[in-house]
């Protein structure tokens, strides 16, 4: 499960959690929303073997903010363009089993 938190558009924090179930840091080198969405792409191609339509959730800075579901072409635009301010979170969706309308996600 990775996750991406950001402050001010920019990475500050990547963790994922390894194959032991550690959760783990990425290195620095890494930070880049390109680098993000192209790990997202091929994580995603294990989790949702059949297809995918989202590869990412995001979280804004607003009370009550609920993770909202991003798809390939929205998470491109966003690498391409830049993030909006209030984006505080990235996370690879994991659809839900049997179910891939619904989502599993950590706060």
């Amino acid at each position: 499960m990775d996750t991406v938190l950001l402050e001010d558009k920019r990475i500050k924090l990547w963790i994922y959690t390894d194959y032991d179930g550690n959760i783990s840091k990425k290195p620095r080198n890494l930070y880049s929303l390109v680098r993000v969405r192209d790990e997202f792409i091929g994580l995603v191609q294990t989790f949702q073997p059949g297809g995918y339509t989202n590869v990412a959730l995001i979280l804004q800075n607003e009370d009550n903010a609920t993770p909202v579901p991003v798809s390939l072409e929205d998470l491109t635009v966003m690498c391409d363009e830049g993030l909006s301010s209030d984006v505080v979170t990235i996370q690879i969706f994991i659809p839900a089993r049997g179910n891939h309308a619904h989502f599993r996600t950590h706060r």
